[in-house]
This record gives C-alpha cells, structure tokens and sequence, in this order.
C-alpha cells in the first residue's frame, strides 16, 4: 500500500507500479540466466577434469578427442555468442554435453556397482 502519491494521479502511480513490476521480473529473470551460464561453465570445468581423471578409464582416446571438442566449442560459445543468452540456451547446452557425457559416465558407474557387488 502506498501512502503517498507524490503528485501523481492514480492512473500514473499504477504505471509506473507496472514497470516496477516488469522490471523486476527481468531482472529476476537475468539472475537466473547468470546462474545457468554459471552452472554450464562449471559443468565444463568438471567434464573436463574428470575426462582426464575419474573419467579417463572409460573413455577411449577415439571417444575422448570429441568430447574435448565439445567442451572447448562449448567454453568459446559461453564468452562469444553466448555472453547474453537467456537461460534456456544455456540449459540446452547443458544437456547436450550431460548426453555426451552419459557414455563414460554410464561405464564407471558400472564399474563402480560391479566392484561394490564383488565385496559383498
């Protein structure tokens, strides 16, 4: 509730209340595509480390080479075209690289029930 009206007429109030309102719906909606580029970046960080790592066992040389690719195209494409996204598009890369990612993630996984059913 507003108490002053500062001059203005209702009419005028209850626009400006409207772009209030709009403007903090995109701003909330910028935060969140931050948050998702932030999410795809560090989602690359961590494929990357466990492509030569955790995951390194998993992944033949001829499957790891266009993973790499993959993370490097999509690290370019967060500083080049996808510097101001919105957030469906770093969602959408997101998912891409969790699909490429499925295969050598799948095998340890595998690996790892397999091993915790042979201790018991």
């Amino acid at each position: 509730e507003i108490e002053r009206s500062f001059g203005l007429t209702e009419s005028a109030l209850a626009t400006l209340l409207d772009e209030e309102e709009a403007m903090a719906a995109t701003d909330a909606e910028i935060e969140r595509a931050l948050a998702a580029k932030n999410d795809l970046e560090a989602s690359v960080y961590a494929a990357r480390a466990d492509l030569s790592d955790a995951l390194a066992p998993f992944a033949s040389e001829a499957e790891r080479a266009p993973l790499e690719s993959a993370l490097c195209e999509t690290e370019e494409w967060i500083y080049d075209e996808g510097e101001d996204a919105p957030r469906e598009a770093y969602q959408a890369k997101a998912d891409a690289l969790s699909q490429l990612m499925a295969v050598p993630r799948g095998r340890a996984a595998l690996r790892a029930e397999r091993m915790a059913d042979a201790d018991r």
